[in-house]
Parts: C-alpha cells; structure tokens; sequence
C-alpha cells in the first residue's frame, strides 16, 4: 500500500510539473522512465545506496540546478521544478527509512506548488483534486507504518482492513476539505482592512476576485 501510493504521488508530481510548459516534455519523459526503473527496483530486498553517492549526486544536482538558471532557463521557478523533479527521482531508489517517506511526500508538494504558480491549464485542478485524496490516504498509510513498526515488532501484519467504507470516507474528507476551500474563497470579500490601514502603505488583501492578483 505505501509503495503504491507513493508511487501515486510520484505520477500526480510529474503530470503536474508537465504542464509548465518552460520545462518540456521531454525532460518529464526521461524522468518517468528513471521513476518507473525506481519502482521495480523497490519490488525487492535492497539496502539503501552508500551515502557518499547520495552526497556526490547532491553536489551534482546543484551544480545542475545552478547551470540550468544562469545559462538555460533563467527563470528560478523553472530551473527549480526541474531540480525538485530530478531529486524526487533520486530519492526514490533509496525508501528504506520512515524519514526517506517524508522527503519525497514533501518534494511532490513542492512540485505541486511550483506548478500551481506557472500553469493555468484546467487539468491542474483535476491533478490537485487527485493530490488532496492522495495525500490524505497515504499519510493515514504512513501513520500506521510507522507507528506499526515501532510498537508492533514480532507480531503479525496490522489489524487494519482497508475496505470501501475505508476509502470512501478518505474521498468524503477530501472533497469536504475541497467544497470549504472553494466557499473561503467566494465567501471572503477581496476589500481593503481600514482598521489595520496605515497611511502610505498597500491595504491589507484577502483572497478573492479582483483585477489584479498578487501571489
């Protein structure tokens, strides 16, 4: 369960990261390709890569991520998408530790994020709809892998049945996280806030409709 819905969020990463158009598609490809040898590689027994790889690869990404924005892309947000992508693909051959788990959920947050400020296709609300059921469902996995592996050595697999009143209520909070954000949004006036107003200053902004946005 928690290799297949990292490997959900490695999907949901890469399809989002795809539609930024600056990074192209055949950066996205090669990536794939290197996340789906990841994933067979995770099917069997393996120990962790030695840690001075991870170092000289960490040296070698940034010296990329560095050539990439001064020389190529120079556009941070871009070269960053690229860097968060190749790095998400690294750290896929090495899921041996609880810790390893976090990194990549975070990464995959990141690419979503770096997404959501350089596309405006319709497809990403599709991606980040996928990403709140997603990541709800395998942090309720990650929770009990964790806490199963620190209290319940010797025993037998989890008492845990993950049956389809199980997954329906993950969809249900989902969606109710998504319907209360979206009402935030329109229920919230874009206006200015005259009581914390200080003369010469920018008004207070909220979330909602105007003519101009600021991130």
């Amino acid at each position: 369960y928690i290799l297949a819905t990292t490997y959900l969020m490695a999907a949901l990463g890469l399809w989002a990261i795809g539609l930024v158009d600056e990074i192209g598609i055949v950066f996205v490809g090669s990536i794939s390709l290197a996340v789906s040898l990841s994933f067979f590689y995770n099917l069997r027994p393996h120990k962790g890569l030695p840690g001075y790889l991870w170092n000289i690869s960490a040296i070698a990404l940034l010296a990329f991520f560095s050539m990439d924005y001064f020389l190529f892309s120079q556009s941070l947000l871009t070269s960053a998408g690229r860097f968060l992508t190749i790095l998400y693909a690294f750290k896929l051959f090495d899921l041996n530790r609880n810790r390893d788990y976090l990194i990549a959920y975070s990464l995959v947050f990141f690419q979503i994020l770096a997404a959501a400020a350089s596309t405006v296709s319709p497809a990403f609300f599709i991606i980040l709809s996928l990403y709140v059921i997603g990541v709800i469902f395998t942090m309720i996995l990650f929770t009990i892998r964790r806490d199963w592996s620190e209290f319940g050595k010797g025993r037998t697999d989890p008492p845990v049945r993950f049956g389809l009143s199980f997954i329906g209520a993950i969809i249900a909070i989902a969606i109710s996280s998504m319907v209360i954000t979206l009402a935030l949004f329109f229920i919230i006036p874009r206006v200015s806030a005259g009581f914390l107003e200080r003369r010469g200053s920018d008004a207070l902004k909220v979330s909602g409709f105007s003519d101009k946005v600021d991130l």
